[in-house]
């Protein structure tokens, strides 16, 4: 994975030194899109998730990272994309995010693409698509060497309702050991 800066001038002032914020990009139906890495904890490899009944359809199950049960987004189901859910390869990978409110999410995406940090003024506001719940889903859109990239709210991508059932199933479903 590559680290890439697109700045479009360099400036001594103290306020433009931090006027860009930096995108792990990965690809998903064969577009482009990104997450603020701040919000990025870790990237690992396909882990099979267990299955949790009654949550929402964007939600593949649970997953355990390192004693800590997450829940495991389908990021196409979520972005009402393509399906390719049986087309799993070593390329597909999952990204662990931090929401603002403290809660930890996987998703899983088909391949990691690379980091850019991005100039502010370089970020468009996301078209107005009349209301359409995904375009909630976009911070806002990047041009990169001629190649546009959906920058994504991780904070939009999994609403409170669904975490808080997750929450519930998994409080439900533990196991002590005799």
């Amino acid at each position: 994975m590559k680290t890439h800066s697109h700045q479009q001038s360099q400036t001594t002032d103290s306020t433009a030194q931090n006027s860009y914020a930096e995108y792990l990009t990965f690809l998903l139906a064969g577009e482009e899109y990104g997450l603020d890495i701040m919000s990025v904890q870790e990237i690992q490899g396909w882990v099979e998730p267990n299955q949790i009944p009654h949550v929402p359809h964007y939600i593949l199950g649970v997953i355990n990272l390192r004693g800590e049960v997450i829940p495991l987004l389908d990021l196409r189901c979520r972005l009402s994309l393509s399906s390719e859910k049986n087309q799993l390869n070593s390329n597909t990978v999952v990204i662990v995010a931090k929401l603002s409110t403290g809660e930890t999410i996987g998703m899983v995406v088909d391949a990691m693409s690379e980091i850019y940090k991005i100039e502010k003024q370089q970020l468009k506001p996301s078209p107005d698509l009349n209301n359409d719940v995904n375009a909630n889903f976009l911070k806002g859109i990047a041009t990169i060497d001629e190649k546009l990239i959906l920058l994504l709210d991780v904070d939009q991508l999994m609403d409170q309702s669904a975490y808080e059932s997750c929450q519930f199933k998994r409080q439900q479903c533990k196991f002590t050991s005799h």
